[in-house]
């Protein structure tokens, strides 16, 4: 796409939204009146996934097209309204512009005027940034242990920030790549970096940039179970942990490995930091894998060995195993120097996913402080959620790996 879009379609998929889902709608009109898209066919689609409330009302009162679900499933409803969409302006062809956002999101007046001008430069999918909403009971200290983590890797200084975050709330494709790549798939979380990493795939052009926020709520009753909010209640439970809970050490032969003082919803995740030798690194693997390049392409391994030995799984199990492998990959990549092994195997009811890379520093199982500010890592708290088990090795001789079993079973 060479040119402006002719047509765009704003999705919104919601979940009992029906106190919050009337601004976000306000805000998304106030979009569509921006002058730069005079001449731009606009329409908006509310996905009503699975509600006991009126949000499909509330929907149709603020003049949205509105398809009515019943998935409780946050990709499957988002690729609802994009399908309607798709039929409804599908004279369009590729001249139609998808733009996503979610129900508890409050777009700027410039937003999809900034998305439309970038797919008129050749973009054909823009991944935008959040700002979080205040909310009486969202802690400050919570709210700058999220800021720290998320803008950790913007350039001082610098006028772009190709940033790593990918949200529903803030993303916008073209309607022909956004077909070749399938679509939004039926996951219950992590539908939109599943969509953005089958782009990367296809080689299609991608713009990551800071230039138009959204601002997203950051309210503790989150209805994504790893979402933003779930991210947030992590870091609020981290806050209260002190720094010496975080880490267990264990020497050889000290026995099993200690646990982690804070259980998450899923069970109790142990971090243990193993000083043993470089001959334990075998761990009962097969020959390894070729080394993933990217966070996408592990997924991608992963993905392939569980339908080739297990075939259907859970969408919840396979969207967090799939996001643990990602986590871990990306932590690897832009923070250990690159990954210099990856391997995944079937045991019991596990995937026992391993991942070295060249540095020897333990991820931070929860932030370091500066000036009072909390600093660690933007997904570890959301890996020590969702698998049973973590350990992390470091190498006499440098390097470390880090060891997750996920259950396969929900």
């Amino acid at each position: 796409m060479n040119s402006r879009p002719a047509a765009c379609a704003v999705v919104i998929p919601a979940h009992n939204e029906a106190a919050v889902l009337p601004d976000a709608l306000r805000a998304v009109r106030a979009a569509m009146g921006h002058p730069a898209l005079a001449g731009v066919r606009l329409l908006t689609v509310v996905a009503a996934d699975d509600c006991a409330d009126e949000t499909a009302e509330a929907g149709r009162r603020a003049g949205a097209r509105v398809v009515e679900v019943a998935r409780h499933n946050v990709g499957a409803a988002r690729a609802a309204a994009a399908d309607l969409a798709l039929g409804l302006l599908g004279t369009y062809g590729d001249g139609l512009w998808i733009a996503t956002t979610d129900a508890d999101t409050l777009v700027p007046r410039d937003w999809l005027a900034h998305q439309l001008h970038q797919a008129g430069r050749g973009w054909e999918c823009v991944v935008g940034t959040v700002r979080i909403a205040p909310h009486p009971l969202l802690g400050p200290a919570t709210a700058a242990g999220h800021d720290a983590r998320y803008f950790a890797d913007r350039p001082a200084g610098a006028a772009g920030w190709s940033h790593s975050h990918v949200h529903g709330a803030n993303l916008g494709v073209a309607a022909a790549p956004y077909r070749e790549a399938g679509g939004f798939p039926a996951l219950v979380h992590s539908e939109d970096r599943a969509l953005v990493a089958a782009l990367e795939r296809r080689g299609r052009r991608i713009l990551r940039t800071d230039r138009c926020p959204v601002l997203t709520s950051g309210r503790p009753d989150f209805r994504a179970p790893h979402g933003l909010g779930a991210l947030l209640d992590a870091l609020a439970r981290d806050a209260d942990q002190p720094d010496s809970d975080r880490v267990c050490v264990r020497k050889p032969g000290a026995g099993a490995p200690c646990k982690s003082s804070d259980a998450d919803v899923r069970g109790e995740t142990s971090v243990t930091n193993v000083e043993q030798s470089d001959s334990d690194h075998a761990d009962n693997f097969p020959a390894p894998v070729p080394v993933p390049d990217s966070a996408a392409a592990a997924r991608d391994l992963v993905e392939a060995l569980l339908r080739a030995r297990v075939g259907r799984l859970d969408e919840t199990v396979l969207g967090d195993i799939l996001l643990v492998t990602s986590e871990l990959a990306t932590n690897a990549i832009r923070h250990g120097g690159g990954i210099t092994r990856f391997e995944a195997e079937l045991t019991g009811d596990c995937l026992v996913l391993l991942v070295a890379d060249r540095s020897s520093a333990v991820p931070s199982t929860v932030a370091h402080h500066v000036n009072g500010v909390s600093i660690g890592g933007y997904g570890w708290p959301l890996v020590r959620r969702l698998a049973r088990d973590v350990t992390v090795t470091p190498y006499p001789g440098g390097g470390k790996r880090i060891k997750a079993l996920v259950s396969l079973a929900r």
